[in-house]
C-alpha cells in the first residue's frame, strides 16, 4: 500500500484506502484525480487516541468504561472506535448516529450497542458496519 503522509508506520494508523474512501463517497481535499486507488490514508496515532476518547465521551459511559472501551490506547481498538464512527458518520447522520450507539440492537444480544462494546468488544460492530457499508446501507 503506498502511503499519502511519510512517517513511520508505528507511529500512523491507517484508516483505509484511497479507494474504498472514494468507494464509500468520501472524496478528501488530499485526493488528487491521480492519486492511486491502494494509498493508505492515515492519522497520528496521537491524534487517532484523541479523536477516539472523543467519540467515546459521547457514549454515555462511565469513565471507567471509557477506560474498558480504549483498552489502554490499544492500536486497534482506536483504529475499530474510528471506524464505527466513519462507518455511521456515511450510514447515519447526526443525532441517529448517537441513537445507533445507544440504542438496542439484536445484532449485539439486544444490548444497547455501546454497552455491548464494553462487555465484549469493537470487533463484531465494526464488522456488522462494514457489512452494511458494502451492502449500500440497511
Amino acid at each position: 500500500m503506498n502511503k499519502l503522509l511519510k512517517q513511520k508506520d508505528n507511529d500512523r494508523v491507517i484508516l483505509g484506502t484511497v479507494g474504498e474512501f472514494k468507494t464509500y463517497g468520501q472524496n478528501l481535499s488530499i485526493f488528487t484525480d491521480d492519486t492511486p486507488d491502494d494509498t493508505g490514508v492515515s492519522i497520528s496515532l496521537d491524534n487517532a487516541i484523541k479523536i477516539a476518547t472523543s467519540i467515546v465521551s459521547t457514549w454515555e459511559l462511565t469513565p471507567a468504561q471509557q477506560k474498558i472501551v480504549l483498552k489502554d490506547n490499544d492500536r486497534q481498538r482506536i483504529t475499530d472506535i474510528l471506524h464505527i464512527d466513519m462507518y455511521l458518520d456515511i450510514l447515519l447522520s447526526g443525532e441517529n448516529k448517537l441513537n445507533w450507539i445507544l440504542g438496542r440492537n439484536s445484532a449485539f444480544l439486544d444490548m444497547k450497542v455501546a454497552n455491548y462494546i464494553v462487555e465484549n468488544n469493537t470487533e463484531k460492530v465494526v464488522e456488522y458496519l462494514a457489512f452494511h457499508m458494502n451492502a449500500g446501507g440497511w
